[in-house]
């Protein structure tokens, strides 16, 4: 057993895929873009484009909305890890597994998360108790995206067909959670858990911010609802995701429920594209740093004393 603050490895050394999957999801990126370049109305996205670099103010609030987010999902994390992380570790961990899961497809995120808040020493969180606890929020998470778009689904009064039979799969994912640790012997305490909730709520709310933003640069007005359903549906999407970051499905979710809500098809994907790089570039410009000085803090094996 290593003595160290964190394991010395971080998820990210993965075993490489064969060359027949690296096949497989070459020939899906490309087919996703040939599609995308040819549904796509590129003078929406110009128009986004412009009309932000002119004036980056709403998207700069809009980004630090997204950054408490991750604020809050940091607090809703502490709820179910079993020992206190630090909340500077628990929010360079949330933003290196953002980084990690838009440059790498599959849960290779979540294991990073995992490992980043890892102690191997004695009496420390271990690996499977972190991995544990990544699950936990991750339920979390997808029972907030749920609630929030089934609200948000009655209140602009459609919502794709799809999305509809989804989300209430989704919301009930805690109930299923809560008996299978019940069944294990594990638990949460009923303040915890709604402190949880709560923050997953709020987080999840306010993320909605950067398809607002986006989509008025683009000179489409979308109503608080809208924009919720917007993000939860690309959210949700990412079940089916193969490409790192959910390039297609996240593009596909969100358009899905802008057309569902009446805008025209090439509008709404250039709408989803927009959104979909400018988390891109959130990801890699605060989730890069924080995997580098999570790796760096991380103290290297040391050689065992001769007997």
């Amino acid at each position: 057993m290593v003595g160290t603050d964190v394991p010395p490895t971080t998820g990210l050394e993965a075993r490489s895929a064969g060359p027949g999957r690296a096949a497989a999801v070459a020939a899906v990126a490309a087919a996703t873009a040939a599609l995308g370049a040819w549904a796509m109305d590129w003078s929406v996205l110009k128009t986004a484009a412009v009309q932000i670099a002119v004036s980056p103010g709403p998207l700069a609030l809009a980004l630090a909305a997204y950054l408490l987010a991750f604020c809050l999902r940091a607090a809703a994390w502490q709820q179910v890890l079993p020992r206190a992380v630090g909340f500077g570790r628990r929010l360079q961990a949330l933003l290196a597994m953002l980084a990690v899961n838009h440059a790498l497809p599959g849960p290779v995120g979540e294991l990073t998360r995992a490992r980043l808040v890892a102690d191997d020493r004695p009496g420390g969180l271990g690996f499977r108790a972190a991995l544990a606890s990544v699950a936990a929020a991750r339920v979390v998470d997808v029972a907030s995206i749920a609630v929030l778009a089934m609200g948000a689904a009655a209140l602009a009064g459609e919502a794709p067909g799809w999305l509809r039979a989804a989300a209430p799969a989704a919301a009930a994912l805690p109930v299923a959670a809560w008996a299978l640790a019940r069944r294990r012997g594990a638990g949460l305490a009923p303040g915890a858990a709604a402190r949880a909730g709560a923050f997953g709520l709020a987080s999840w709310f306010l993320e909605c911010g950067i398809v607002s933003v986006v989509a008025a640069a683009a000179g489409l007005r979308l109503s608080v609802p809208a924009a919720v359903l917007a993000t939860c549906g690309a959210v949700l999407a990412q079940v089916a995701a193969v490409l790192p970051g959910g390039v297609g499905t996240y593009e596909a979710g969100m358009s899905s429920v802008l057309v569902a809500l009446g805008v025209p098809p090439g509008d709404a994907l250039a709408v989803a594209t927009a959104t979909h790089a400018v988390k891109f570039v959130f990801a890699f410009a605060l989730g890069g740093p924080a995997l580098l000085r999570l790796r760096a803090a991380a103290p290297r094996p040391t050689a065992a004393a001769p007997a």
